[in-house]
């Protein structure tokens, strides 16, 4: 690529972006008009269900999947003159797919960064990994077809042929059901496996042109940037350890406010994320106050990461920026010591100074214990006339709960004829089933 090719592409991606900064407010209006639909016909349906080892595939992830593969596919077939050429595209293809697997040493800061939830990033960094792997297997079948000479003497052929394996195994070890004996185990292959690729794959193109290792020098100047990026937000922590008969409490007492959930430096090479009440979801949060109703949904220990939704409705309410009417927390729980638990920090975030007694109109929270004594989970707010917290014995009914919510049964209204009832947000945070579950009574009120 010569290096007015380079100018071309530098300063068209700098009018572009001027361009879609100019046209901003048109793109969010148009897809503010789509989203609903999108939602009800390719968002929330599923193909594939929910499985042990993979799913839930919805049509939006199928057809995402199609059009990724089928870009790919373009890009190698496209105007080739013969098969060898071919190889050799599949090759660069795999490397910049490579690309967003290296960025970063956490998927977590990552999605931050992006601006998207973990688990869109997650699925960005699966299926960029089975592209890549699969244009490299083209690549190699392209080798063995044109029955070129490959002798392992050469360096440059055996770091290709030590990357190409490593890639081979990483992708076979990501099995679920591998990983499931040993998490830690795992990710420390995993991560093994990634720097021998990394390293073999620089080594076997460290004497070819320019175009394929520039993908290398990206992903290598990327890493090491978004690890120091991630190190400065790291500041020693103390961290406080109780257990609670079947639950472990973490509390932390930090140095300063909290940007990014660690205990110290060396956490950045930990691999088990974690939540921290005052410390939201990944990627762009809600803007909780921009709704009528606010329906919160969460089961077990999910419920610290609904705390900082909450903090956020009651200052926006006592500011007078929110334009939320109700606040309803439903919290599903297995048996009470979870509940228990986590009852001192919901206390505490209803015992604030900024909690007025005006927030009882807005908020409402009920507990649902399948099993274990409901009465013994104690949460409460003194010297108030109405009752803030329900109890319950069983299973929460999530439908007839997002009905009355969505008719705003339990909104007080002065003109219930002509006031136009506003828009509702429904927040989950909890298992796999509950989430799924949600999504498929969520579905059947997109139309309204």
């Amino acid at each position: 690529m010569e290096i007015t090719q380079l100018y071309a592409i530098a300063a068209g991606g700098i009018l572009l972006f001027l361009i879609l900064i100019n046209f901003r407010p048109y793109i969010e209006a148009f897809l503010r008009a789509v989203s609903l639909p999108a939602s009800k016909h390719l968002t929330y349906p599923r193909v594939i269900h929910r499985h042990r080892y993979f799913g839930p595939w919805s049509r939006a992830d199928v057809i995402t999947q199609f059009i990724y593969f089928t870009i790919n596919t373009f890009c190698v077939g496209f105007r080739f003159p013969d098969v060898s050429t071919a190889g050799l595209r599949a090759a660069n293809l795999s490397l910049i797919n490579m690309v967003p697997n290296f960025a970063g040493p956490h998927l977590s800061f990552l999605a931050d960064i992006v601006g998207v939830p973990l688990s869109t990033y997650q699925q960005i960094h699966r299926s960029s990994g089975v592209m890549s792997v699969l244009l490299l297997l083209f690549h190699v079948l392209t080798i063995i077809g044109s029955r070129t000479p490959f002798p392992l003497q050469v360096a440059e052929n055996l770091w290709g042929l030590i990357g190409g394996s490593s890639l081979f195994v990483l992708l076979l070890l990501c099995n679920p059901f591998l990983r499931s004996f040993s998490y830690e185990i795992f990710i420390r292959i995993h991560q093994a496996l990634a720097i021998v690729s990394a390293y073999s794959i620089w080594r076997h193109l460290e004497l070819k042109p320019l175009v394929p290792r520039i993908y290398i020098y990206i992903f290598t100047a990327a890493f090491p940037s978004i690890l120091l990026l991630q190190g400065l937000f790291i500041h020693r922590s103390q961290a406080r350890i109780t257990h609670m008969e079947d639950t472990i409490k973490v509390e932390l007492t930090l140095s300063r406010p909290l940007k990014i959930p660690s205990l110290s430096f060396w956490s950045i090479f930990q691999s088990h994320p974690f939540t921290v009440a005052s410390y939201g979801p990944h990627g762009i949060s809600a803007l909780v106050g921009d709704y009528e109703t606010v329906l919160m949904v969460t089961s077990g220990s999910g419920i610290v990461a609904q705390l900082p939704y909450l903090k956020q409705l009651i200052y926006g309410y006592n500011a007078r920026k929110s334009r939320t009417r109700r606040v309803h927390l439903v919290w599903q729980l297995e048996t009470r010591e979870t509940g228990i638990a986590v009852q001192s920090i919901i206390n505490q975030v209803l015992r604030n100074d900024a909690f007025h007694v005006s927030i009882l109109i807005l908020i409402l929270i009920s507990m649902y214990i399948r099993s274990g004594g409901a009465h013994l989970v104690k949460i409460k707010r003194k010297n108030t006339a109405r009752q803030l917290v329900n109890v319950h014995n069983g299973s929460a009914d999530l439908k007839i709960i997002l009905r009355e919510e969505r008719e705003g049964k339990h909104i007080k209204r002065l003109q219930e004829e002509t006031e136009e009832q506003g828009e509702i947000l429904v927040i989950v945070s909890g298992t796999d089933e509950l989430r799924d579950r949600l999504k498929d009574l969520v579905r059947t009120y997109l139309d309204n």
